[in-house]
């Protein structure tokens, strides 16, 4: 059957699960193979329980739902990866679901380089800024972004 994947890049060498793993090396993830482990999930772990990722108030175990953004959508940037914006999941998701703009500019506090973007979490830090809560908040010059639009040079990260 077909089935959703992840491919990823070891970036250094590491055992994991008893194999050896050499940096560059390419890593296939099985995404629907993801959060099974009964150990963890108990023995209902195969069963689609998406409440089951929340714990507290965190969210474990998010690489499942981590393929979407990777998979469908727009992609203004060229970022060497499969990252896409789904701006229809944009709100809903506090603007993660403007993926690609985050792998463009991965330090930026604010996701919205076009009118019809959506971030309420950009809204929730410019506000923390307002009131002096929040500081060191980064987002990309417009000359910034157009340039980053027609090149595939990645921005330098603020200090």
């Amino acid at each position: 059957p077909v089935a959703p994947v992840l491919q990823r890049r070891a970036t250094e060498a590491v055992a994991l699960g008893g194999a050896q793993i050499a940096a560059g090396d390419l890593i296939i993830v099985d995404v629907a193979a993801t959060n099974t482990d009964p150990a963890v999930y108990g023995n209902d772990a195969h069963l689609f329980k998406p409440g089951r990722q929340l714990v507290g108030r965190a969210l474990r175990g998010g690489l499942n739902f981590s393929a979407g953004p990777h998979s469908c959508g727009f992609r203004p940037f060229e970022c060497g990866d499969r990252s896409a914006n789904n701006h229809l999941l944009a709100p809903i998701t506090f603007g993660s679901a403007l993926h690609n703009n985050h792998h463009a500019f991965p330090a930026s506090a604010d996701l919205t380089f076009n009118w019809w973007h959506v971030d309420p979490s950009s809204w929730i830090i410019r506000l923390l800024g307002a009131l002096g809560l929040a500081s060191k908040i980064h987002h990309p010059t417009r000359e910034a972004i157009e340039l980053r639009r027609r090149t595939r040079s990645m921005p330098a990260l603020p200090r």
